[in-house]
């Protein structure tokens, strides 16, 4: 990799700095706010802004305080979106009626949903409903989770708001990770205390009605599903897969998926909307500007179908970015598109800075850019062309190994642990993964032969599991690293960098390249 200096970055990829600027200023947003608070920061950033402004003959000092406004702004923007998310709660029981915004799911220990209040103390805010599985017999749960109460219903709850907290004995934000779904508060019910009404849709947004509607026609897709006896474990990775639905998916699966490396096929990424869009592409022939527009709206659907998770988010602005860029004749996978993205999402919600989905998908695909388009390019546009099939099967693993590498520190702070056989995994996970998509494609699309799709779904589905649960079992499948701190991977990262950077420079030694 050639070492490229801070201005040449700024000229080539000039989001991608201000980007880094925003994200750190959201990062220490919550000490930051805490101690000044918002007031005396906005004035600080209009102070930092005027003087810029009288710094054009001095450019690097300008630069600098272009950057420090930057950062300024991630912090301002970080700590409005915390206020707007943080409410006062009378701390007593009442009676509210709310539209039902998510699908009642099994936990561990309770059936949970969302919901939107349309009236009392929370008026037009979402809210996690709890009701204890203790409090339900078998007959009642079947009833809520299996259709009774269904997204876009209206229901009328008496309970207590709760503000959300998190488990000090995990490193994963439970309240953080409600905040970034606009979630306010929480509360638990017990079956007495839920209602039906008639569903009134006051005091929604515009995307809030959307997501309703999507949310509907995904809950027909589930029940599509399940009369066609896409049901079971298989099902449930069908589901995931498909809807970006993982409420039923067991605690065995997940950990099977986890252990062997496979747990990015379940979460709807880059992987499943570049599947799909290949599939349209097969679709549709004929590639020009009304096929790249039909393609960016149908892939925008899809992210409404499935409810706007950040990595699937992420991957449909790099996809319509590279649409726009095929159609102006332009380079458009770069690290910049990327930091556009990225600033997108931090802009609408800067809460999605402390979104695990969010970390992990932004790194793995800017070590792809960054480092595996390196690795290919060792080799000569004439090599290439003559051993197209050495050069598929290494960009395959390049792309694996950086993605790996991208994710592995974030994976083992979060979850304690590292999967070895990711490779192999991978060589088995994404062909699967992609025929299960197509195959779920053709049930979609020809209702007529849904019981031959659904056959096939499941029997692609069931040798997968099989085939990953086989390698979650190998020794040393999973090495568990323990508890280690932020700066511990923060410092793992500078080591994998500095790494690859010494690798790239060996082999453009040892190997003939097209790039000085």
């Amino acid at each position: 990799m050639r070492f490229i200096s801070i201005p040449h970055l700024i000229s080539v990829s000039p989001l991608v700095p201000v980007c880094l600027c925003m994200a750190a200023g959201m990062v220490v947003s919550p000490y930051v706010c805490d101690f000044i608070g918002i007031m005396p920061l906005a004035f600080l950033l209009s102070w930092v802004v005027l003087v810029g402004l009288f710094l054009n003959n001095y450019k690097t000092s300008q630069t600098l305080y272009i950057f420090i406004a930057y950062v300024l702004s991630g912090i301002i923007l970080h700590g409005i979106a915390v206020r707007r998310t943080t409410v006062r709660l009378t701390g007593e029981a009442e009676t509210y009626s709310a539209v039902v915004y998510s699908r009642p799911a099994f936990g561990s220990r309770n059936i949970s949903f969302d919901i939107i209040v349309q009236t009392g103390t929370l008026e037009g805010k979402k809210v996690r409903v709890f009701i204890p599985e203790k409090c339900l017999s078998d007959t009642e749960s079947k009833k809520i989770t299996g259709g009774t109460l269904k997204i876009g219903d209206g229901v009328e709850l008496t309970s207590m708001f709760r503000v959300p907290c998190s488990s000090s004995n995990s490193k994963f934000d439970y309240a953080a990770y409600l905040r970034g779904r606009n979630i306010v508060a929480v509360t638990y019910v017990t079956p007495e205390n839920i209602k039906r009404l008639e569903t009134y849709i006051d005091n929604i947004s515009f995307l809030d009605e959307m997501m309703l509607y999507f949310g509907h026609w995904r809950q027909e897709l589930f029940e599509a599903y399940s009369d066609n006896d896409i049901s079971g474990q298989e099902g449930a990775v069908v589901m995931a897969m498909t809807l970006g639905d993982k409420s039923f998916l067991s605690s065995d699966t997940k950990d099977v998926y986890s252990v062997s490396g496979a747990s990015h096929v379940l979460a709807l990424s880059g992987l499943h909307l570049g599947i799909i869009y290949a599939l349209f592409s097969f679709l549709f022939f004929r590639k020009n500007r009304l096929y790249e527009i039909l393609s960016v709206c149908f892939i925008w659907g899809y992210v409404f179908l499935v409810g706007f998770s950040p990595s699937v988010v992420r991957a449909a602005i790099m996809i319509s970015i590279c649409s726009l860029g095929v159609v102006a004749g332009r380079e458009s996978m770069s690290l910049n598109s990327l930091a556009f993205a990225a600033l997108i999402m931090l802009v609408v919600n800067p809460l999605n800075i402390g979104d695990a989905g969010f970390q992990l998908s932004f790194m793995a695909v800017g070590f792809i850019i960054t480092f595996g388009r390196q690795a290919i390019e060792w080799f000569t546009p004439k090599f290439r062309m003559q051993h197209r099939l050495f050069v598929s099967v290494w960009s395959f693993a390049v792309i694996t190994v950086a993605a790996q590498l991208a994710t592995a520190p974030l994976v083992a702070y979060y979850f304690g642990g590292i999967p070895l056989y990711f490779m192999l995994t991978n060589i088995v996970a994404i062909p699967f993964a992609s025929i299960i998509l197509y195959l779920s494609a053709g049930f979609l699309i020809i209702p007529f032969a849904r019981h031959i799709f659904a056959a096939a779904i499941m029997y692609v589905a069931t040798l997968m599991n099989e085939i990953l649960g086989t390698i979650a079992s190998f020794p040393c499948s999973y090495i568990p690293v323990g508890d280690i701190s932020v700066l511990q991977t923060v410092l793992v990262y500078i080591i994998i960098v500095c790494f690859l950077v010494a690798v790239d420079i060996m082999a453009r030694k040892f190997i003939c390249t097209d790039v000085p």
